[in-house]
This record gives C-alpha cells, sequence and structure tokens, in this order.
C-alpha cells in the first residue's frame, strides 16, 4: 500500500510543521502496512496544489490551510474515488457539534475523521466516520491514535461495493397498483419529516432511502425482478414518484434506468428482495426501531456484506415482514404490504455512537 501524509500549516509564507503530526506519521509508519509513502509537514500550498492523489491508495489529510485557499480536500475523492481518506478538523472549545462533524466528513467523503481538540494538558483527539460512531475518545498518545485508525482502516478494508452503471433511458412506473404505490410514497413521507427531526440533519443522505418491488403482486407477476430506489442525496420529505430510479440486479453491477444513480444502499435492497420473496417495500433510516433485533459489525453504507448481517438476523425467508437494526448504522423495515411499515417507533442514535476499538 502507497500512502499520502500530510499534516501541518500550509500558506504563502512557508506554513509551520507540526510535532504532534510528525509523531502521528510515525507511530502510522511503525507497523510496516505501507511499502512506499510521501510525507508533507508545513510549507506553502503551492506544494499542496502540486501532489498527485492517483498516486496513493491511502491518504492522511490533517493539512491546515488557510480559508481563502481552496478546499482541496474535497477534490481528493473526486480524483482518486477508491482510496482509503482519513481527514481532521480542529475543534477547540467546542466549537462544532458531532453533526458538523458528520457533515464534513460526508462532504469531502472520508472514511475517517479525527477530531482534535487542544487542552491544557495537550492535544486530544476522538476517531469518527460519517455515520457518527467514535471509535477512540480523548486519547492523547499518537501512538494509541494511530493503532485505533490502522485497525479501522483494516476492517473498512475488508468491506466490498457494487458500482452503480447506468443501462438504459429513464424507466417510467410500470406498476399496475397506483393507490398503493402513492400510499407507499405517503408513508415514506412521513416517516423522512420524523428522521430529520430525530436527527437534525443538514444533509439529506442521512435521512436513510426507500424502495418497492416493480409490481406489488405475486412474483410470476414482477417484471424482471427490478425495482425502485430513492434518488441518491435527495429529501425524501417531499418525494413523489418521479424522485425513484428503477434498477436491476446485474452479476457485475447495479443496472440503474436514467441519469439519476440510485441510493448506495441498493445493492443491498436488491439482495433483500431476492431473498425475501414476499417482500414488497423496505424503508431504511440511520435511526433506530425501538426493541428490533441488532446486527452485530459496523457496516459502512452500500457494503454488501450487511446483506449476510440482515439474513442471520432473519433467517426465515418465507417471513412477509421483519424489522432489523444495523449496528452503528440505523435500521431497515421490510413488509409485504406498505401498510405494514406504518407507526413504526423509531428513536435517534446516540451522535457520537461510542464503539470502542480494541488498541
Amino acid at each position: 500500500m502507497k500512502a499520502l501524509f500530510v499534516v501541518g500549516v500550509f500558506n504563502d509564507a512557508g506554513g509551520r510543521e507540526s510535532s504532534y503530526g510528525d509523531a502521528l506519521i510515525g507511530n502510522l509508519l511503525a507497523h510496516g502496512l505501507f511499502s512506499s509513502y510521501k510525507s508533507l509537514n508545513g510549507g506553502k500550498f503551492d506544494d499542496l496544489a502540486n501532489v498527485d492523489f492517483t498516486k496513493f491508495d491511502t491518504i492522511f489529510w490533517f493539512a491546515d490551510v488557510p480559508n481563502d485557499k481552496p478546499k482541496l480536500v474535497r477534490e481528493i475523492k473526486k480524483i482518486n474515488p477508491t482510496c482509503m481518506l482519513v481527514t481532521s478538523k480542529r475543534n477547540d472549545d467546542s466549537k462544532y457539534c458531532c453533526l458538523d462533524l458528520i457533515a464534513r466528513a460526508l462532504q469531502t467523503k472520508s472514511n475517517l475523521l479525527v477530531e482534535f481538540v487542544k487542552q491544557s494538558v495537550g492535544i486530544h483527539a476522538n476517531l469518527l466516520d460519517p455515520l457518527g460512531n467514535c471509535f477512540i475518545r480523548s486519547v492523547s498518545d499518537p501512538k494509541h491514535l494511530a493503532l485505533a485508525i490502522l485497525r479501522r482502516l483494516n476492517q473498512l478494508r475488508e468491506f466490498t461495493r457494487k458500482p452503480s452503471v447506468q443501462i438504459g433511458e429513464a424507466s417510467p412506473f410500470a406498476g399496475s397498483r397506483e393507490e398503493i404505490t402513492e400510499e407507499f410514497m405517503t408513508i415514506v413521507r412521513a416517516h423522512a419529516t420524523k428522521f430529520h427531526k430525530l436527527i437534525h440533519a443538514d444533509t439529506t443522505r442521512f435521512l436513510g432511502n426507500a424502495s418497492f418491488r416493480c409490481e406489488s403482486g405475486f412474483p410470476s407477476f414482477r417484471d424482471k425482478d427490478r425495482i425502485y430506489v430513492t434518488k441518491r442525496d435527495i429529501d425524501k420529505r417531499q418525494i413523489r414518484i418521479d424522485g425513484f430510479v428503477a434498477v436491476e440486479d446485474t452479476p457485475k453491477c447495479v443496472g440503474y434506468y436514467g441519469t439519476n444513480k440510485p441510493s448506495v444502499d441498493t445493492p443491498i435492497q436488491l439482495a433483500l428482495y431476492k431473498a425475501f420473496p414476499r417482500i414488497n417495500f423496505m424503508i431504511h433510516s440511520h435511526t433506530y426501531i425501538d426493541g428490533a433485533p441488532t446486527t452485530k459489525r459496523i457496516i459502512p453504507c452500500g457494503a454488501i456484506e450487511e446483506i449476510k448481517e440482515i439474513i442471520q438476523v432473519v433467517p426465515d425467508r418465507c417471513c412477509n415482514w421483519f424489522f432489523v437494526n444495523l449496528l452503528g448504522h440505523g435500521s431497515i423495515c421490510a413488509g409485504e404490504w406498505c401498510c405494514m411499515l406504518r407507526n413504526i417507533k423509531y428513536h435517534a442514535r446516540e451522535v457520537p455512537e461510542l464503539h470502542r476499538i480494541e488498541i
């Protein structure tokens, strides 16, 4: 693996090195996981602008850059979408709440975010992910922080994803049960409003997604196992049928129709519809359901390993409804009829949600 480490202050005057950053880099390298690396510790802003992000599969971006300079961190995943990205945010005097930090992680598409807090006894750090999970809290020793980062990165590397690929022009809704579909839209809008109040999030991504089969009847009447899933990053509080994308499962990808990509959780829901033939409607949120069973691992959005986790909790493939809490993620509810998804009792996840990682 090839790593890029960027720490310290970068500006037109030549910047300033970070002794803590230097110690953190040393501890990250001490475990011998990287075959090669490049490190930058303070300097001129142009030093950052000239970095080729495509050469690295793991990028640690802890640069302190003036606000009037371009936000290069937001370009990293656009240039190198498959890299593991760890970013940071200085948060002295609790200027930012945890939801602010989560929003930053989502904006930059960071896999992990380190919150640094300067205290009287030195710098303390918290390790967060974009779902609001905290893996290590208020640690001052860069050795412990480095180990926690590397262990969670190793876990994240175990997860796999299925890409979304456009396979045709936009496909209009082909279902014949329009009254049922409109009832489902009403239920989704009501739940999305509830999720927004529970989470108090500025990002629509945190409100989850919804999906339904192309036909609500018996399997023999279904159209090529096509399902409809909410478009990526739209506000579900005003969702209507045009807010859904037609999708089909293929061996190598999720095929979608039109120009709008479906939710990142689409591969999981496509697989669940196949596994549970009586299920026709699903709603996923980043809140928990009162009394629902819980999966055992923290799995990020869109990782297909979540399929097995859910099936282990719901072993009855002939069931016509299930509610499952996804550890460190949220929940998913499913039913044969959309009315089964009414009146679900949700509660907010703790933010941050503490899941200590062994170091």
